[in-house]
């Protein structure tokens, strides 16, 4: 056996073992919500298995649903109080249910640009956890030009139970669509919306993790054909209830490259190459880092200026940016991306992990775009996107990728050319009135799903065989472990805290490694107090500036 197939094999059972304990921990959790259950503390079990999937969606345990647990979350519904009825009045309207919303973060802008470009329907939100974090302005914005309103759950009761009721009040007091746009984690649907009459669309956002969900579904969407058959594969989604629907773009404002670069300080004569993610989508091992794949070639090309927004400037980053002067640096994540989009001449995914929806606002802007995946080509961690397939984006050799990049930073003209075609292509499919077309094609299948299915067993939750399940598992492994994003079940209980019961939260406190302790008081303030808390906070300094 060669080297590199004995190390290839080494690094697959490695994360294989990694796999394997992940599940063991993972059903540990779920034990301990149905041995909950048992006894009538169905609190306790809700936050139980909010935390099981929490750590199944931080680290990769071999599955992508399970049936086991939402089986459980539908048991726990069982308990809830009969619904009353809601005093907001949501007859007809499509509501589209949310753990939190972002003004960074592309599943809060696929939300908003959904409603802003469906003018045919009444679009309303609920948020089932929002913490007390600022709703975003264009969200407030587009839900309100549709005559819709938002709803928020997480400031009356830190009890998941009492969110769960409330969500099903609303599901049965007229809500004709109900679009599920949750965090993989978030289980107040699940436990509140089996066996509903308004019909379900699970919007499959985090199609690369664990999540919970798909069973109370009428339909689920998937944003690209990657996650479309990952859900078929390993999450036993039947194909007659899958249905693609491109992420929804809108229109981007004009871009005066000059004035860009003299608000960003950038010369004119620069090659500009920009990316945008999360900081974690670019967390990879020594060799395969997001650096490492581009040193040489800024050393090479004086004439480029490469800015990564997402990642804070520390640590590699601030190494290779004081290498380069400054031609290469990461500066974190920033509010208004206009700027940095119009000024730059290339763009190029996030790697190990893509960010689709920011490498497809580069393309509508007529900006050309690459994408380099050297282990899972086409996977779920990558822009695997119908409108470029094909196209001449995404490269699985390094040595192709680079060349690529080459000549778009050296010849113009190349650059005019691909950027076209994406562009062109991106349009076609995700901007109106191209995208609409797609999502008439969702409500038709909606339709239909909703007459055939029975709600009390939408969707099985059995698994079967996936061709490239060991690359796809290493692949998860690796990025959970090289970003940071992997963490210890205890941790994932503990960021649940704030939903226990007083008492379960003191045990739990207790149970947390004695190094740990001091830091974790922070989780014991119930939710919906920590809420409330922000919210006055945010008023007080919104004064303070008035006052100023």
């Amino acid at each position: 056996m060669s080297n590199s197939v004995a190390d290839s094999a080494r690094a697959h059972a490695h994360a294989h073992a990694h796999a394997a304990e992940n599940r063991i921990a993972f059903d540990g959790l779920v034990d301990a919500a149905s041995h909950a259950i048992k006894k009538s503390r169905f609190r306790s079990a809700a936050v139980s298995l909010q935390s099981a999937a929490r750590f199944a969606w931080y680290n990769h345990p071999g599955i992508f649903r399970s049936g086991r647990l939402e089986t459980l979350a539908a048991e726990i519904g069982e308990h809830l109080p009969p619904s009353r009825g809601m005093r907001v009045d949501l007859t007809d309207h499509v509501v589209h249910v949310l753990s939190q919303a972002y003004s960074a973060g592309g599943h809060t802008r696929l939300v908003w640009r959904w409603i802003e470009n469906d003018d045919a329907r009444i679009n309303s939100v609920v948020l089932t956890g929002q913490q007390g974090i600022p709703v975003p302005h264009q969200l407030k914005d587009a839900v309100a030009a549709s005559g819709g309103s938002i709803i928020s759950l997480g400031e009356t009761s830190s009890n998941l139970l009492v969110r769960a009721t409330e969500l099903r009040r609303i599901a049965e007091s007229g809500a004709d669509t109900i679009v599920l746009h949750v965090h993989p984690y978030d289980v107040i649907p699940s436990i509140a919306l089996a066996n509903v009459p308004a019909k379900i669309v699970f919007l499959n956002h985090a199609d690369h993790v664990f999540w919970v969900g798909g069973a109370i579904a009428d339909v689920v969407a998937d944003i690209r054909p990657a996650g479309q058959q990952l859900s078929i594969a390993e999450r036993n989604l039947p194909r007659s209830l899958s249905t693609i629907l491109p992420i929804p773009l809108t229109a981007p404002p004009h871009a005066d490259k000059r004035l860009a670069r003299e608000q960003l300080g950038i010369e004119q004569d620069a090659v500009v190459i920009i990316s945008i993610a999360s900081g974690y989508k670019y967390g990879a091992l020594p060799g395969h880092h997001f650096i490492d794949i581009h040193r040489e070639f800024v050393l090479a090309h004086p004439e480029v200026t490469f800015i990564v927004i997402g990642p804070e400037p520390k640590g590699r980053w601030q190494e290779i940016s004081d290498e380069t002067g400054e031609r290469f640096k990461a500066i974190g994540m920033v509010k208004g991306l206009d700027s940095y989009y119009g000024a730059a001449d290339i763009y190029v995914d996030s790697i190990p992990f893509a960010s689709l929806t920011s490498l497809l606002d580069a393309a509508v802007r007529g900006i050309p775009v690459l994408a380099l995946s050297e282990s899972v080509a086409d996977s779920v961690l990558t822009s695997n996107d119908s409108s470029l397939i094909g196209k001449g984006v995404h490269h699985s050799k390094r040595r192709e990728y680079l060349q690529a990049l080459d000549a778009l930073a050296t010849q113009p003209e190349e650059r005019r050319r691909s950027a076209e075609m994406s562009r062109s292509s991106v349009e076609d499919d995700h901007l109106s009135p191209g995208w609409n077309q797609h999502l008439e094609g969702l409500f038709a299948k909606l339709i239909v799903s909703a007459q055939d299915t029975n709600p009390s067993a939408r969707i099985d939750i059995s698994t079967h065989g996936f061709d490239d399940s060991d690359e796809l598992e290493k692949a998860l492994v690796d990025l959970q472990i090289a970003s940071g994003l992997a963490e210890p079940s205890w941790a994932c209980r503990l960021r649940d805290a704030p939903y226990m019961p007083a008492s379960d939260r003191i045990r739990l406190l207790m149970s947390v490694p004695t190094g740990q302790r001091i830091k974790s008081l922070k989780f014991m303030v119930p939710d919906a107090l920590r809420s409330r808390l922000k919210i006055q906070l945010a008023g007080l300094v919104k004064m303070s500036r008035r006052e100023r």
